[in-house]
Protein backbone atom coordinates (compact mmCIF):
# COMPACT_ATOMS: atom_id res chain seq x y z
CA UNK A 1 0.00 0.00 0.00
CA UNK A 2 2.75 2.40 1.02
CA UNK A 3 4.39 1.33 -2.54
CA UNK A 4 1.05 2.10 -4.30
CA UNK A 5 0.60 5.37 -2.59
CA UNK A 6 4.31 6.56 -4.11
CA UNK A 7 6.72 6.16 -1.35
CA UNK A 8 9.80 4.41 -2.67
CA UNK A 9 10.54 0.97 -2.04
CA UNK A 10 14.10 1.85 0.12
CA UNK A 11 11.80 4.26 2.30
CA UNK A 12 8.74 1.72 2.29
CA UNK A 13 9.65 -1.22 4.95
CA UNK A 14 11.09 1.26 7.21
CA UNK A 15 7.81 3.06 6.65
CA UNK A 16 5.46 -0.10 7.55
CA UNK A 17 7.45 -1.73 10.13
CA UNK A 18 7.62 1.89 12.01
CA UNK A 19 3.70 2.19 11.24
CA UNK A 20 2.19 -0.62 11.69
CA UNK A 21 4.50 -3.52 13.42
CA UNK A 22 7.95 -3.73 13.88
CA UNK A 23 8.44 -7.47 12.47
CA UNK A 24 6.60 -6.61 9.42
CA UNK A 25 7.96 -7.60 5.87
CA UNK A 26 10.04 -10.14 8.46
CA UNK A 27 11.84 -12.29 5.56
CA UNK A 28 14.59 -11.20 2.75
CA UNK A 29 12.28 -12.49 0.65
CA UNK A 30 9.51 -10.37 1.56
CA UNK A 31 11.84 -6.84 1.41
CA UNK A 32 12.53 -8.27 -2.46
CA UNK A 33 8.70 -8.50 -3.13
CA UNK A 34 8.64 -5.15 -2.19
CA UNK A 35 11.31 -3.89 -4.40
CA UNK A 36 10.07 -5.92 -7.15
CA UNK A 37 6.30 -4.39 -6.61
CA UNK A 38 7.97 -0.91 -6.90
CA UNK A 39 9.90 -1.39 -10.24
CA UNK A 40 6.51 -2.44 -12.21
CA UNK A 41 5.89 0.25 -14.73
CA UNK A 42 3.51 3.19 -14.43
CA UNK A 43 -0.34 1.97 -14.49
CA UNK A 44 0.59 -1.94 -13.37
CA UNK A 45 0.78 -1.47 -9.81
CA UNK A 46 -2.33 -2.26 -9.62
CA UNK A 47 -2.91 -5.01 -12.02
CA UNK A 48 -4.66 -7.89 -10.33
CA UNK A 49 -5.01 -6.62 -7.06
CA UNK A 50 -8.32 -5.91 -5.64
CA UNK A 51 -9.35 -2.13 -4.92
CA UNK A 52 -12.00 -0.77 -2.78
CA UNK A 53 -13.27 0.74 -5.88
CA UNK A 54 -13.26 -3.21 -7.24
CA UNK A 55 -14.86 -4.36 -3.67
CA UNK A 56 -17.64 -1.74 -3.97
CA UNK A 57 -18.22 -2.42 -7.55
CA UNK A 58 -18.87 -6.17 -7.10
CA UNK A 59 -20.92 -6.40 -3.89
CA UNK A 60 -23.14 -3.43 -5.45
CA UNK A 61 -23.30 -5.63 -8.56
CA UNK A 62 -24.78 -8.65 -6.70
CA UNK A 63 -26.29 -6.89 -4.55
CA UNK A 64 -28.71 -5.36 -7.70
CA UNK A 65 -29.27 -8.46 -8.90
CA UNK A 66 -31.57 -9.23 -5.36
CA UNK A 67 -28.08 -11.32 -3.80
CA UNK A 68 -26.65 -10.84 -0.23
CA UNK A 69 -23.02 -10.87 0.48
CA UNK A 70 -20.46 -10.54 3.90
CA UNK A 71 -16.79 -9.75 3.69
CA UNK A 72 -14.85 -11.79 4.94
CA UNK A 73 -10.84 -12.30 5.03
CA UNK A 74 -8.48 -9.49 4.19
CA UNK A 75 -11.19 -7.08 3.01
CA UNK A 76 -13.49 -8.09 5.65
CA UNK A 77 -10.97 -6.64 8.29
CA UNK A 78 -10.71 -3.78 6.54
CA UNK A 79 -14.02 -3.06 6.10
CA UNK A 80 -14.56 -3.09 9.82
CA UNK A 81 -11.53 -0.93 10.52
CA UNK A 82 -13.01 1.87 7.55
CA UNK A 83 -9.14 1.90 5.95
CA UNK A 84 -7.28 0.14 3.59
CA UNK A 85 -4.20 -1.15 5.68
CA UNK A 86 -2.51 -3.43 3.14
CA UNK A 87 -2.93 -4.18 -0.22
CA UNK A 88 -5.33 -7.28 -1.28
CA UNK A 89 -4.76 -10.16 -4.08
CA UNK A 90 -8.55 -11.65 -3.73
CA UNK A 91 -12.16 -10.34 -2.32
CA UNK A 92 -13.62 -13.10 -0.16
CA UNK A 93 -17.26 -13.16 -0.08
CA UNK A 94 -19.44 -15.23 2.33
CA UNK A 95 -22.50 -16.26 0.42
CA UNK A 96 -25.64 -18.66 0.26
CA UNK A 97 -24.29 -21.63 -1.68
CA UNK A 98 -28.04 -21.14 -3.54
CA UNK A 99 -27.32 -18.07 -4.84
CA UNK A 100 -23.79 -19.02 -6.44
CA UNK A 101 -25.03 -19.76 -10.16
CA UNK A 102 -26.51 -16.08 -9.83
CA UNK A 103 -23.45 -14.71 -8.35
CA UNK A 104 -21.32 -16.19 -11.36
CA UNK A 105 -23.62 -14.72 -13.64
CA UNK A 106 -23.44 -11.44 -13.10
CA UNK A 107 -19.45 -11.57 -12.12
CA UNK A 108 -18.96 -12.92 -15.42
CA UNK A 109 -20.93 -10.01 -17.06
CA UNK A 110 -18.31 -7.53 -15.23
CA UNK A 111 -15.61 -9.17 -17.26
CA UNK A 112 -14.68 -11.84 -14.57
CA UNK A 113 -13.86 -15.43 -15.68
CA UNK A 114 -14.55 -18.46 -13.08
CA UNK A 115 -11.04 -20.20 -11.80
CA UNK A 116 -11.30 -23.60 -10.17
CA UNK A 117 -10.56 -23.24 -6.78
CA UNK A 118 -10.13 -26.55 -4.39
CA UNK A 119 -9.79 -24.75 -0.97
CA UNK A 120 -13.13 -22.58 -1.36
CA UNK A 121 -14.87 -24.11 -4.64
CA UNK A 122 -16.17 -21.49 -6.35
CA UNK A 123 -13.76 -18.47 -7.36
CA UNK A 124 -13.73 -16.00 -10.50
CA UNK A 125 -10.52 -13.80 -11.61
CA UNK A 126 -10.34 -10.56 -13.48
CA UNK A 127 -7.05 -9.33 -14.89
CA UNK A 128 -7.32 -5.73 -13.91
CA UNK A 129 -9.71 -6.68 -10.52
CA UNK A 130 -7.97 -9.70 -8.97
CA UNK A 131 -9.99 -12.09 -7.84
CA UNK A 132 -13.23 -13.21 -5.77
CA UNK A 133 -13.32 -16.12 -3.67
CA UNK A 134 -17.24 -17.51 -2.68
CA UNK A 135 -17.75 -19.14 1.02
CA UNK A 136 -20.37 -21.03 0.71
CA UNK A 137 -22.53 -21.50 3.32
CA UNK A 138 -26.31 -23.12 3.82
CA UNK A 139 -28.52 -21.35 6.50
CA UNK A 140 -30.34 -23.06 8.77
CA UNK A 141 -34.22 -21.47 9.58
CA UNK A 142 -31.84 -19.35 12.84
CA UNK A 143 -29.82 -17.83 10.06
CA UNK A 144 -26.68 -19.53 11.21
CA UNK A 145 -24.35 -20.53 7.98
CA UNK A 146 -22.44 -23.68 7.88
CA UNK A 147 -19.79 -24.76 4.91
CA UNK A 148 -17.93 -28.07 4.31
CA UNK A 149 -14.76 -26.96 6.58
CA UNK A 150 -14.73 -26.01 10.29
CA UNK A 151 -14.09 -22.40 9.62
CA UNK A 152 -16.43 -22.11 7.40
CA UNK A 153 -19.35 -21.63 10.08
CA UNK A 154 -21.04 -18.43 10.45
CA UNK A 155 -22.90 -17.68 13.45
CA UNK A 156 -26.08 -15.68 12.67
CA UNK A 157 -24.42 -13.15 15.34
CA UNK A 158 -21.19 -13.66 13.49
CA UNK A 159 -22.87 -11.93 10.16
CA UNK A 160 -24.38 -8.75 11.74
CA UNK A 161 -20.82 -6.68 11.11
CA UNK A 162 -20.90 -3.33 9.53
CA UNK A 163 -18.11 -1.60 7.86
CA UNK A 164 -16.63 0.57 4.91
CA UNK A 165 -14.82 0.46 1.94
CA UNK A 166 -14.21 3.80 -0.55
CA UNK A 167 -16.53 5.48 1.59
CA UNK A 168 -19.41 2.79 1.49
CA UNK A 169 -21.28 0.44 3.57
CA UNK A 170 -20.84 -2.67 3.57
CA UNK A 171 -21.95 -6.09 5.24
CA UNK A 172 -18.76 -7.75 6.69
CA UNK A 173 -18.32 -10.53 9.51
CA UNK A 174 -17.66 -9.08 13.17
CA UNK A 175 -14.62 -8.14 14.34
CA UNK A 176 -15.60 -10.90 17.20
CA UNK A 177 -16.09 -13.79 14.50
CA UNK A 178 -12.66 -12.22 12.63
CA UNK A 179 -10.90 -12.44 15.97
CA UNK A 180 -12.07 -15.92 17.13
CA UNK A 181 -11.06 -17.35 13.66
CA UNK A 182 -7.63 -16.02 13.86
CA UNK A 183 -6.96 -17.50 17.14
CA UNK A 184 -8.28 -21.18 16.42
CA UNK A 185 -5.26 -21.16 13.72
CA UNK A 186 -1.08 -20.65 13.71
CA UNK A 187 -0.61 -17.02 13.20
CA UNK A 188 1.89 -14.93 11.16
CA UNK A 189 2.67 -11.78 10.89
CA UNK A 190 0.27 -10.31 9.15
CA UNK A 191 -2.50 -12.31 11.39
CA UNK A 192 -0.92 -10.71 14.47
CA UNK A 193 -1.11 -7.01 12.62
CA UNK A 194 -4.88 -8.28 12.01
CA UNK A 195 -5.55 -9.09 15.67
CA UNK A 196 -4.11 -6.09 17.37
CA UNK A 197 -6.00 -3.58 14.63
CA UNK A 198 -9.43 -5.40 15.94
CA UNK A 199 -8.59 -5.69 19.43
CA UNK A 200 -7.54 -1.78 19.79
CA UNK A 201 -10.60 -0.68 17.73
CA UNK A 202 -13.09 -2.50 18.97
CA UNK A 203 -11.83 -3.35 22.91
CA UNK A 204 -11.71 -6.99 22.28
CA UNK A 205 -9.07 -9.30 24.81
CA UNK A 206 -6.86 -10.81 23.24
CA UNK A 207 -4.62 -14.25 25.52
CA UNK A 208 -0.37 -12.75 26.56
CA UNK A 209 0.70 -15.04 23.16
CA UNK A 210 -0.80 -12.59 20.77
CA UNK A 211 -0.23 -9.10 23.03
CA UNK A 212 3.45 -10.42 23.49
CA UNK A 213 4.50 -11.55 20.05
CA UNK A 214 7.00 -9.97 18.38
CA UNK A 215 8.11 -7.73 21.15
Amino acid sequence: MAVLAGMPASEAVAWVRGTYHPAAVETTAQADWVRWFAALPHGMTTLGLVTGASVIEVVRELERGDLVVWLDGGWGIDALLGRETRTHSDLDLVIDRHQVPRAQQLLCGLGFEDEPDAQFGVALRDQRRGRVDFHLVEFDTDGNGRGEHTWSAYPASGLTGAGVVAGEAVRCVTAELRVRRHLEFEWDGQDQQDLRLLAAQFGIALPPTVRNSGE
